[in-house]
């Protein structure tokens, strides 16, 4: 993770710093992820709400303010809204995010009839 940068998205689409909180990449396999998967968005989130943490450190005071962040990744800007309760230690009460749909298959099925 970074601080908000301006950056090119792999389908060539461009990202201003001034659309995001943070700029982040996530390894897979020891592979560049090519969006940022949902695992690392929760965390992500999470970590913006702990004072302390790379992520918290690196936000802005009026980011840290605010329900949610805008992270900024290689196929272009997820928002993760997260709620952390530090009563007794740390616990992740709400992590809410919206992901776009992509075509993953397209074909025709052909399925037996019943007789």
């Amino acid at each position: 993770v970074s601080k908000p940068q301006d950056y090119r998205c792999y389908n060539g689409k461009v990202v201003s710093r001034e659309s995001i909180d943070i700029t982040a990449r996530l390894l897979f396999m020891l592979k560049m992820h090519k969006t940022y998967p949902v695992s690392g968005a929760t965390s992500t989130g999470a970590a913006a709400k702990i004072p302390g943490t790379v992520v918290y450190e690196i936000l802005s005071q009026i980011t840290r303010q605010r329900d949610s962040i805008r992270i900024g990744h290689p196929a272009g800007v997820i928002r993760v809204q997260a709620e952390v309760a530090t009563c007794d230690g740390l616990e992740l009460k709400k992590a809410i995010f919206s992901r776009t749909a992509r075509i993953i298959m397209d074909g025709t099925v052909f399925l037996k009839r019943a007789y």
